[in-house]
């Protein structure tokens, strides 16, 4: 645990110097110098452990080794063809060129994380980027030891969605389709980016009524929901795999973790909402309101947990629009005093999230932190 929560805090530290540089002593190639190395210090983290932290990280040993004996990058991806091509190819390329595991965990990492904070950076006038790239490794980070196909496939779908806020949608379209060859789950992305278009012209108290009708319906329906997207293959036979029909219904821990950062938007929304900028990089109320209704369907999608894990990962998909809301409330807020009490209680609430999930649940299966490489066993505490 203690070796994750202090690499955390380098990697914030770093950050937080860069955006140091950049509004202080205006060092601009200063500031991508450490946003670089923040996100280098996690991809190191997670390219030295050991294959057994992280529920699904062995299975990737095994691909390895098979992508090893292949002769071309073809028969690579026809040999897993169920798997998404442009994560075979990553497979293929660590495979021929490094030949171990580890750097494909470095690789999917520094990808994950990479692609995140430079989508971050694109709304770096309006959020806070120390801020919102802590909420993204406590809240997570542990993902992409688990979940790594998706982590890289919400790396290019995040940085889509900076794309469509400076009104490139084509060039959004074009990554979500490229984030779907990483993960074919993202076509929910395509979901998301309707509802932003929507707001966009008709961001009124009805349409936002309307979508947290929809995700309250959600919530509470969820199983029903699901079964009605299997019967008509909207979704993946996979899920109906995993489908359990006996799972129980509505429960309130996933919307406990969430609603602090649901609210504080909510409180502090005469600031949160201020219009900013202009021109195609101008922060508006609609992208604002837009964030808040991506929050309120990660909570309702976060109760697919209790029918199973794969289906539970489709609120990964909004959940990066919750990190950019957290920077945006401490960056936005003007009275100074409050300022500093905000970023003290995201340190604390975001620590204590992490503890619980990452330490205390279990999620992901990421703790204790071994590595053979760095010499470090269970018995260390790490």
């Amino acid at each position: 645990m203690l070796i994750y929560l202090g690499t955390f805090a380098a990697s914030v530290g770093i950050a937080a110097y860069g955006e140091h540089l950049r509004t202080k002593k205006n060092n601009e190639k200063g500031f991508y110098l450490c946003l670089a190395l923040a996100v280098l210090v996690m991809a190191v983290l997670a390219g030295l452990r050991d294959p057994s932290i992280g529920t699904d990280s062995v299975v990737y040993e095994g691909w390895v080794a098979d992508a090893k004996l292949q002769d071309g990058l073809l028969a690579c991806i026809r040999q897993r063809h169920k798997t998404e091509p442009l994560f075979m190819t990553l497979v293929y390329l660590v495979a021929h060129v490094f030949g171990n595991v580890h750097w494909l965990y470095f690789m999917v990492d520094l990808l994950a994380c990479g692609l995140f904070m430079i989508g971050l950076v694109q709304y770096k006038e309006y959020v806070s980027v120390p801020y919102g790239w802590l909420a993204y490794l406590c809240l997570y980070y542990g993902d992409t030891y688990n979940a790594e196909r998706q982590s890289v496939a919400l790396g290019v779908a995040f940085l889509a969605f900076s794309f469509a806020w400076k009104k490139k949608y084509h060039w959004a379209v074009l990554l979500l389709a490229v984030s779907c060859l990483f993960h074919n789950a993202t076509f929910i992305s395509f979901g998301a980016l309707l509802i932003y278009i929507l707001l966009q012209y008709f961001d009124n108290r009805w349409v936002k009524g309307g979508l947290a009708a929809f995700s309250v319906y959600l919530a509470f329906f969820s199983k029903a929901v699901v079964k009605l997207a299997l019967n008509v293959d909207f979704i993946d036979r996979l899920y109906g795999y995993y489908y359990n029909a006996n799972a129980g219904g509505f429960t309130l821990n996933p919307i406990i973790v969430r609603l602090p950062f649901l609210i504080l938007p909510i409180v502090l929304y005469r600031w949160y909402a201020k219009e900013e900028g202009a021109g195609h990089r101008r922060f508006t109320r609609s992208d604002a309101d837009f964030w808040i209704v991506m929050i309120l369907i990660e909570m309702a999608t976060a109760q697919l947990r209790n029918i199973n894990v794969p289906l539970y990962r489709i609120c990964l998909y909004f959940a990066f629009f919750r990190y950019l809301a957290i920077g945006r409330v401490v960056k936005c807020v003007e009275d100074e005093r409050l300022r500093k009490l905000l970023k003290a209680a995201m340190w604390g609430m975001l620590v204590i999230i992490w503890i619980y999930q990452a330490y205390i649940q279990g999620n992901n299966a990421i703790c204790p932190y071994t590595s053979e490489i760095l010499h470090i066993g269970r018995e260390t505490f790490f």
